[in-house]
C-alpha cells in the first residue's frame, strides 16, 4: 500500500513567521556597558536583567528585558 502524499500550502502572507529579535550576551552587555562576565556573575545570582535559555546553552536577551532592567535600576538625580 502506497502512502499519498498531500501538498502543504505555503502560510498566508498575513501569518508573522518572523522570531523575535534577541541579544547574545555579549551584544547585552554591550548594550549594558557591562562586561560579559559581569554578566554571567548576574545570572548566578539572580539579578540583572531577565533572560531566556535556548536548547542546551544558548543564551538569549530580549531588547524589552534590557530596557526594562536599565529603567528599573536608574538613579534620579
Amino acid at each position: 500500500m502506497k502512502r499519498q502524499r498531500r501538498a502543504v500550502a505555503p502560510p498566508p502572507a498575513s501569518t508573522k513567521t518572523e522570531r523575535p529579535v534577541v541579544f547574545s550576551p555579549r551584544e547585552a552587555a554591550q548594550y549594558l556597558g557591562v562586561s560579559v562576565s559581569t554578566l554571567k556573575l548576574w545570572r548566578a545570582q539572580k539579578i540583572g536583567p531577565r533572560w531566556s535559555k535556548r536548547g542546551a546553552r544558548l543564551i538569549a536577551y530580549r531588547p524589552a528585558d534590557l530596557e526594562q532592567f536599565l529603567d528599573d535600576n536608574s538613579k534620579n538625580s
